[in-house]
């Protein structure tokens, strides 16, 4: 009987310390740890895409401030210093996929971003990265659809 309590105690705790606070998270982005928008939770992702105007892009252009990772190692989300002065924020995509696609991001650097926005009191959705030695990291098609995302059926998927 004590053999098989050792044996369940370290899946409870990852259940309970992990597994749990992340559906937590989904279910209730900026609720558990996370800052509003800059949450873990991809079905916010999903919804922000969806209403995000992908058919006319803004281009920002800058030099990142910071790049912070959320809870559990979210994508990315840039501070991006602009040419005017000031910060946009900028949610760029899932870390995995930059690193598949060798695009790492410095502060510092100076980036072209073509991005849209779902509403005026959120951050970018980044579609398009351009760096100043011209490598460009493309995250979305015309319809806002990520395309790290594509085969997949899941709905975090936008």
């Amino acid at each position: 009987m004590l053999a098989l309590i050792r044996r369940l105690i370290p899946g409870l705790l990852f259940i309970g310390l992990v597994l749990y606070p992340a559906s937590l998270e989904a279910r209730h982005p900026g609720r558990w740890g996370c800052a509003g928008w800059n949450c873990r939770g991809s079905a916010g992702c999903a919804q922000r895409a969806a209403a995000a105007d992908w058919t006319s892009l803004t281009t920002i252009q800058g030099k990142v401030e910071s790049v912070s990772l959320c809870c559990g190692g979210g994508g990315p989300t840039l501070a991006l210093l602009t040419d005017e002065g000031r910060t946009e924020n900028i949610v760029v995509g899932p870390s995995w996929y930059l690193d598949q696609q060798n695009f790492a991001i410095q502060v510092g650097e100076r980036i072209t971003a073509k991005v849209a926005r779902a509403a005026d009191n959120m951050p970018f959705l980044a579609a398009e990265l351009t760096k100043a030695d011209g490598q460009t990291l493309r995250l979305r098609d015309s319809r806002g659809l990520a395309l790290w995302a594509r085969g997949r059926t899941r709905g975090c998927c936008r």
